[in-house]
């Protein structure tokens, strides 16, 4: 295991190596909005501009999360998104500018603990410093952003919360009506035996020679051949009469359910990889499946229950509607109040 640890970090070595040096690439950072090159300057409030970076990390992060759901952007939908984001930015500037009329202020011990909140998902204060350098922001520009944002909680908070109420069937209304969005589908409790396992090629650098290449890949048939040896020891076991969780305690490399027996909880098809959600109309209360090959390693499923369809008690989604409820009415108030303040300031947008 410590052979197939290290070569996959020679492996991730590679690709880290390839994503920083298109980091540094200054024109992979331009915006660019349905065909059309977004301008430095975004905006202008009251003779303020907004620059475009805080702009382009918000698309960034939509793409980004978009692509990991497997849901590529459309052109239309990527500029609504941008465009809604730049009236965010908008409203947070006016809020800005009027923070001391409106006796707004954000808490400084709040945004220096957010701060170093950001910072510790990062290695080192220079990996931090250098990934804002990267997305060309410096500590000012995040520290500014951060107010902005904590003003415009106070705002909502403050300003606009206590004059906003909900009728008192308000949830009751709102469950009937959408009775079908509370439909629990078939959900599966399942639990796992987990191999991990690069499970397609390395992607290396451009600038590196056909015999590391070849490294590389050979690394990795071992660590494939590895991961497939040891998840069929354990099948071979399962199938002689091995009790499930005995051999989750064996043989799993998943940390997250290894002291759960390998319980990964209730699951929809959609929830888990194609080559999982196959088997699951396949598998009884208490069968297994074969190994399982997905884009992270192998799998051994075992089915513990099968639950059927039903519809959620309004009691148990009574308080998650009046959230959601009044996070609209909060909304609504909210741009009400900054569509007259906007109205008053002077607003030019090149976006």
């Amino acid at each position: 295991m410590a052979f197939k640890k290290y070569c996959l970090s020679v492996l991730f070595t590679i690709l880290l190596s390839t994503n920083l040096s298109l980091a540094d690439d200054d024109s992979a950072s331009t915006l660019s909005i349905n065909g059309k090159s977004v301008p430095q300057v975004v905006a202008v409030v009251n003779g303020v501009n907004l620059p475009v970076q805080f702009l382009e990390n918000q698309v960034a992060a939509y793409r980004m999360q978009l692509k990991q759901q497997g849901v590529p952007p459309t052109p239309a939908d990527e500029e609504a998104f941008a465009r809604d984001a730049l009236n965010r930015m908008i409203d947070q500037e006016v809020l800005y500018q009027k923070r001391k009329e409106l006796g707004l202020k954000a808490d400084p011990e709040k945004v220096n603990k957010e701060i170093e909140r950001i910072a510790s998902q990062f290695p080192s204060k220079e990996l931090f410093l250098n990934a804002l350098s990267v997305q060309r922001l410096d500590m000012n520009m995040l520290k500014t952003s951060l107010v902005k944002k904590f003003i415009d909680d106070e705002f909502l908070r403050k300003k606009i919360a206590p004059n906003v109420k909900l009728p008192k069937d308000a949830a009751s209304r709102y469950y009937q009506a959408n009775l079908k969005q509370f439909e629990k589908p078939e959900r599966f409790t399942i639990k796992h035996i987990f191999v991990s396992a690069l499970a397609s090629p390395p992607h290396a650098r451009k600038d590196v020679s056909p015999a590391i290449r070849k490294k590389a890949e050979k690394l990795q048939k071992m660590i494939l051949d590895d991961a497939k040896n040891k998840i069929d020891e354990a099948y071979k076991k399962l199938k002689s009469g091995s009790s499930f969780e005995k051999l989750v305690k064996e043989y799993s490399e998943d940390s997250n359910s290894k002291d759960k027996d390998g319980l990964l909880g209730d699951v929809v098809p959609r929830t888990v990889f194609p080559e999982m959600s196959a088997w699951l109309p396949r598998l009884k209360a208490g069968e297994f499946s074969e190994p399982i090959k997905t884009p992270l390693g192998y799998h051994i499923m075992k089915m513990e229950a099968r639950l059927p369809k039903e519809i959620v008690p309004l009691k148990d989604v009574e308080s998650d509607i009046l959230n959601h409820l009044l996070k609209q009415e909060l909304e609504k108030a909210r741009d009400a109040e900054l569509k007259t303040m906007k109205a008053k300031a002077k607003i030019q947008q090149f976006f």
